[in-house]
């Protein structure tokens, strides 16, 4: 996130751009994920709807 990269570069001052410009060439230089592979958002979003479907299913 721009937050993080301003403070990795302890600087407030960054504008947007450049920031999202750091965030755009950081990304050129990850390798792909292999696939099938899920990003951790994904998975945290997964675990919380399959806590929600136990819960639910616990009240029937």
């Amino acid at each position: 996130p721009p937050s993080f990269v301003r403070e990795a570069f302890n600087n407030k001052e960054l504008t947007d751009d450049l920031v999202n410009e750091i965030i755009k060439k950081a990304k050129a230089t990850l390798p792909e994920p292999p696939k099938g592979t899920i990003s951790k958002e994904e998975a945290l979003e997964q675990a919380e709807k399959a806590k929600q479907a136990k819960a639910d299913s616990k009240k029937k």
